[in-house]
């Protein structure tokens, strides 16, 4: 190497000490000595021993400060052996470490998992650099368009089709145009179980939340938007006919009665006859006595109960459930003066925030430990539980941590290759679509200064499905002022990987949107919805391939075979059990926006019943 370059090094590496050690850790300080005497630094081209991170140095290092003062050289050469010492004790401290549970992945349902047990020896790990991965995580425009120019962004989305104007290419390097979009959007009740998980786990110290404004149904014959009563007060000032206010006052009031009873009721209350007709239609229940009520009407329930079907596909029982909750969560939050009260919208994003909220509490709280962004070399069945071993790139090496308890998301069944496990099948896919626009260029009647958050639920010909569109305004800090983002979604009526999103959607977007406005993003996508089998079927999984194992662990094993009886032989299965954490609903009935959340969380209250019944964090929050 030329002297030159040489020179140009110690200047460099000097200037990184001054700048680096003035904030760094004392860990960080050591690490960083011992990287650059490795690297052939020289420890007389070490800083100045007055200054300030070399006393801090010398005092947690319990080395003499009279020593600095003489030989300058001894104490650089004594920290070097410090560095030495101290990070082989905690490479040796990092391989050791043993956890009761391993969760793999942060999406919302591992998520809340893992701020919902009462363990503190939780590890929680994704090779995604994001939280929540991309399904769940709150996305830049820049990583959204990262992500939708790649070859293949992921098997959960397909049929991608994405248009970005000048405009929003150009705040790609621009620091203060912030946007915080969801792929997957959702809608929170006031009163909801995750809401309470939010408040019982101090996770809402660090969420925002606003109310959504204005809640419509847009017939596509009429063309006109209806806002949907929800309420006494949004009853008496619709345009009905006094017979229908007559019935939906009737209806509302059985629906809230029944939801006091259910809520008295113990687990001991008697269910209902299996010959009792709980499939039933929510068109056939409310077209029949003692309701009759005329189609146009009926449309409207059930916009309001947020169903992804038709009414005539939708379940009777689905929607009561999920108007009861629309009712009983009005008023909760701030002063209720209609149905938009019943919903929150998340402030700076959706479920990014909220995921991210539960991990720091979880973390803060509990003392559990997360990794993400690190790539998982192996995980695979050991005698005492499960071992994973994890990629650390700035230290190269590889961490390897143990667990009695394997609790892994539906999106990462793949690390499990070399075990027979199954695949997720495709239950369902949803068409959805984002869309950025000038507020100005929304279409009705609207003053768009208003405009902050609006749900508009349109009964489509065309595709049959109703098709569900979320408005999020400025006031949400999603975008910034002067423009709204459109989410668009609708259930497919078939699975079919050759409908086009676009079509599908695109002709709702241009109904929404004055004729002569060119959006400044829109993008369009399927996602595929896949469903894994119970997790009770997966307490016992055969090997295909056990090459991997170490020799010894093998022949262990092999004794344990022959000398093991079948009770030994049962426990040991019961400490490798592993649970695997669906991430979507199963039925279409929960995947509507107002549902989604909910569902998400009695999924996950379910799993912790059932699998992790001592360590349950169970949730009480007072009103």
């Amino acid at each position: 190497m030329k002297k030159s370059s040489q020179v140009a090094i110690r200047i460099l590496v000097d200037r990184i000490f001054f700048e680096f050690c003035t904030s760094a850790t004392y860990h960080q300080c050591l690490e960083f000595i011992l990287i650059a005497t490795q690297n052939g630094f020289s420890i007389h081209q070490f800083p100045d021993c007055n200054s300030q991170w070399w006393k801090g140095l010398h005092r947690e290092s319990s080395i003499a400060p009279n020593m600095v003062r003489a030989n300058r050289y001894n104490f650089s050469k004594t920290l070097v052996e410090v560095a030495k010492r101290s990070m082989s004790q905690r490479r040796e401290r990092r391989m050791k470490e043993e956890y009761q549970t391993l969760i793999i992945g942060t999406g919302l349902t591992e998520s809340i998992l893992s701020s919902s047990l009462d363990s503190t020896s939780i590890l929680q790990i994704d090779p995604n650099p994001l939280y929540g991965s991309i399904n769940w995580s709150t996305l830049s425009i820049p990583q959204i368009i990262q992500w939708s120019t790649q070859s293949e962004p992921s098997n959960q989305f397909i049929n991608l089709t994405s248009h970005y104007s000048e405009q929003i290419k150009e705040t790609i390097d621009s620091k203060q145009i912030k946007y915080h979009l969801n792929l997957i959007p959702t809608l929170l009740f006031t009163k909801s179980k995750l809401i309470d998980h939010f408040i019982q786990t101090g996770s809402s110290n660090s969420i925002s939340f606003q109310l959504l404004n204005q809640f419509y149904f847009l017939d596509s014959k009429r063309k006109e938007l209806v806002s949907l009563p929800s309420s006494k007060h949004d009853l008496f000032n619709s345009d009905l006919s006094l017979i229908n206010k007559r019935k939906l006052v009737k209806l509302f009031q059985i629906v809230l009665n029944d939801s006091n009873q259910t809520q008295d009721q113990d687990e001991n209350t008697p269910q209902p006859e299996p010959n009792v007709p709980q499939d039933e239609s929510l068109h056939s229940f409310l077209a029949s006595k003692p309701y009759e009520f005329p189609t146009s009407l009926i449309s409207q329930l059930s916009a309001l109960s947020l169903s992804p079907l038709k009414s005539t596909e939708s379940s009777k029982q689905h929607s009561i459930q999920r108007i009861q909750t629309l009712l009983n969560s009005i008023g909760r939050y701030g002063n209720s003066n209609g149905s938009a009260s019943s919903f929150l919208i998340s402030q700076y994003g959706g479920t990014g925030e909220w995921i991210e909220s539960m991990i720091r509490s979880s973390a803060i709280q509990k003392g559990a430990t997360q990794i993400i962004g690190r790539r998982i070399n192996s995980l695979r069945k050991t005698r005492k539980g499960w071992s994973i071993q994890v990629e650390d790139l700035e230290r190269n090496e590889v961490l390897e941590f143990g667990a009695e308890r394997l609790v892994i998301g539906v999106d990462h069944l793949d690390l499990l290759k070399d075990y027979q496990i199954g695949k997720p099948k495709l239950a369902y896919m949803i068409h959805r679509s984002v869309v950025l626009v000038e507020s100005m260029g929304l279409n009705w009647d609207l003053d768009a200064m208003e405009i902050k958050h609006t749900l508009i639920v349109i009964d489509s010909e065309t595709h049959g499905n109703p098709i569900q569109v979320l408005i999020i305004g400025s006031s949400s800090e999603c975008c910034p002022d002067n423009q709204v983002i459109i989410y668009l979604s609708t259930v497919s009526n078939e699975i079919s990987k050759n409908e086009n999103p676009e079509e599908m959607l695109g002709p709702v977007l241009d109904l929404i949107l004055r004729p002569t406005v060119e959006p400044l993003m829109k993008l369009f996508y399927t996602q595929q919805v896949f469903h894994h089998i119970k997790t009770g079927d997966f307490q016992d999984i055969d090997h295909q391939n056990e090459d991997h194992q170490d020799k010894d662990e093998q022949d262990k094993e092999h004794q344990d075979k022959e000398y093991q009886n079948k009770d030994d032989q049962d426990k040991d299965d019961e400490e490798k059990k592993m649970v695997v954490l669906n991430n979507w609903p199963e039925e279409i009935e929960d995947s509507g926006l107002g549902r989604l959340s909910e569902w998400v969380y009695e999924y996950v209250e379910k799993v912790m019943k059932d699998e992790f019944s001592k360590d349950v964090h169970t949730d009480n929050v007072e009103e």
